[in-house]
């Protein structure tokens, strides 16, 4: 997912330069080292980026190893509910295959351990879940959902159950949270089997899983992007946090791996 309108770093950042396209922690951008760590796991062609229509350009001049065509224009901003339901109609993927949802401007320090932890997450999905990666927290951050960790998928597993998902608590409920232990922070990066995920929208937010069957109806003809804006125009922004992660996993649909890799 690499949206982004350029405006929480300005003026480092701009609206043509939003902050996944600098590089802010080496030589390459944020984007370049998200696709670059994947490299371990998956083929250029089993890559896709959905960013906005305006940078698509400038994301396919900074990923040359992709399919041009791999680089997904999103006609507007909806959250991450939409833009990772977008990718998964765009892409055209079977609906058994698992999909990675990452974020593209993270940092991660130790890339074998960040792709282990994806492999580990990948088994959850295998078996239905939607599985997210949780990191431990060092202090009540009010700007993270947290996780709720509940018991291993099986002994020795590192995938467990989410007992509660809660999105972006006050500071006093994240001290609670900090004092009585075994809690994650959510680190936005989400793995699932693209069925599931699918299934998830239609139970939890009907009405964008019906805008995205209508989208992938639709006959790719010249123009057609501004239909897809159409149809998604009524549809509210929805975060996967709060859009589906939080009631999914009071029905147990939700699981976690911990992620220990310089977050």
């Amino acid at each position: 997912m690499a949206g982004g309108s350029g405006t929480r770093l300005w003026p480092l950042s701009r609206r043509r330069s939003p902050k996944q396209l600098l590089a802010l922690t080496g030589e390459t951008s944020l984007l370049q080292q998200t696709v670059a760590r994947l490299g371990a796991l998956l083929k250029p062609h089993d890559i896709y980026v959905i960013t906005s229509q305006a940078h698509v350009r400038a994301t396919q001049d900074q990923l040359p190893q992709l399919p041009p065509d791999n680089v997904l224009g999103e006609p507007l901003a909806r959250s991450t509910a939409v833009a990772a339901g977008l990718a998964i109609v765009l892409a055209r993927r079977e609906s058994d295959e698992v999909a990675l949802v990452l974020p593209s401007d993270h940092f991660i320090a130790d890339d074998d351990h960040f792709v282990e932890a994806l492999r580990e997450a990948s088994r959850g999905a295998e078996r239905g879940y939607l599985v997210t990666l949780g990191v431990a927290p060092t202090h009540p951050a009010t700007g993270y959902g947290y996780i709720k960790v509940g018991e291993p998928l099986h002994a020795g597993s590192r995938v467990a159950l989410v007992d509660r998902f809660t999105e972006k608590p006050d500071a006093a409920t994240a001290g609670r949270f900090l004092e009585e232990g075994g809690y994650l922070w959510n680190a936005g990066i989400f793995v699932w089997r693209a069925y599931a995920f699918r299934q998830a929208l239609e139970r939890f937010q009907p009405a964008l899983a019906s805008a995205l069957e209508r989208i992938e109806g639709l006959h790719r003809t010249p123009g057609w992007m501004s239909t897809v804006r159409e149809i998604l125009e009524p549809v509210p922004a929805i975060s996967i946090d709060a859009g589906i992660a939080e009631q999914a996993a009071r029905e147990g649909r939700v699981a976690v791996v911990e992620l220990e890799a310089g977050w």
